[in-house]
């Protein structure tokens, strides 16, 4: 999150331990990361309760949840349903989420 007033109450939002999933998964770093944020929804309603933030990112069809209380990932990652009249092979290449809105 980031504050137009004053940089001191800009905030990073973790993406959990990418170190060592990045060496579970045999990967860089920069392969575990989600990519740059396209589009970010939030509400201040019951934010203690629930993840209150939502986001969409660079050519990833999910949409991931985070709880701003204390600036983690949330606990769900959101995708499309899947299209039985597909092929296995088309749903893999889904198309990257661009909007996202929460309420």
């Amino acid at each position: 999150m980031f504050s137009t007033i004053q940089d001191q109450q800009s905030r990073e939002l973790s993406q959990k331990h990418v170190g060592v999933r990045a060496k579970k998964a045999r990967a860089t770093q920069e392969e575990i990361k989600l990519t740059r944020v396209v589009q970010l929804a939030s509400s201040e309603v019951r934010e203690r309760d629930w993840a209150n933030v939502i986001t969409c990112h660079a050519n990833d069809p999910a949409a991931y949840t985070w709880r701003l209380a204390n600036f983690t990932l949330g606990e769900h990652v959101l995708l499309p349903p899947p299209d039985p009249s597909q092929q296995q092979q088309q749903q893999r290449r889904m198309a990257a989420a661009t909007a996202v809105a929460i309420s």
